[in-house]
């Protein structure tokens, strides 16, 4: 399960990238009304996001504060940082 932000494309490419890879689904954490999600069995959880005047954007910071994982087991957990120039 791969959350992302992108602001100009970039973050949504890389995720849609690593998805395609994995069979991970991709969700973009604008669009979430709910902060509660089921982990299968040794799913990774990915963060990926832009990177906003050296460091996470605040809507990122938010959203991993309120989201929840049920069956959570010491699943991977990782974070991506874009940065276009």
């Amino acid at each position: 399960m791969i959350f992302y932000f992108s602001a100009t494309g970039n973050s949504k490419y890389v995720s849609k990238s690593i998805a395609d890879t994995t069979n991970d689904k991709i969700i973009d954490i604008i669009n979430i009304e709910n902060y509660k999600f089921n982990l299968e069995d040794n799913e990774s959880i990915g963060f990926v996001f832009p990177t906003y005047f050296w460091g996470v954007p605040p809507i990122m910071l938010d959203f991993i504060d309120k989201v929840e994982f049920s069956n959570y087991n010491n699943n991977y957990v990782y974070s991506i940082s874009t940065y276009g120039y």
